[in-house]
């Protein structure tokens, strides 16, 4: 559970997607056995991006990006399972052989990275990409 930026909670099961509004409705943004949960992670202002599959262990994904009224911004498919998501003005997907950065409103591939299994988290900050390999944080710097 996670609380957006405007007091909303978002509540991600293994099989749908819900946002509390006021403390008391609940909004079906992905309905139970629609999505099957890959991962997911928070932008800086507590918006969802949410990776899916529409069966379990399916190699087409969905990542989409859900703001704080639970509405759905973006969506678009990779064909490939993510390990990891993050976001703050794009999209960075972490797969185990490359991590990609997409255009937060189109979906649109803007950059690819060659990396190993061995990361397990990346994320944009700026023009760079931060990495965690063996609990160590670096740079990846070798754009496809």
């Amino acid at each position: 559970m996670q609380y957006t930026s405007s007091g909303e909670l978002y509540y991600i099961g293994d099989e749908s997607v819900h946002l509390i509004k006021s403390q008391k409705r609940d909004v079906e943004v992905f309905a139970h056995d629609k999505a099957h949960t890959v991962t997911f992670n928070y932008t800086s202002d507590g918006e969802l991006i949410y990776v899916y599959s529409k069966y379990a262990d399916a190699n087409e994904n969905f990542v989409t990006y859900i703001n704080s009224n639970g509405k759905v911004k973006t969506t678009f498919e990779v064909n490939q399972k993510p390990k990891y998501v993050s976001a703050s003005n794009e999209i960075c997907v972490l797969f185990s052989d490359k991590v990609v950065v997409y255009s937060m409103t189109k979906g649109e591939e803007k950059q690819s990275y060659k990396c190993d299994d061995s990361i397990t988290s990346a994320n944009k900050l700026s023009t760079k990409i931060f990495i965690t390999r063996n609990q160590l944080i670096d740079v990846l710097d070798d754009e496809e």
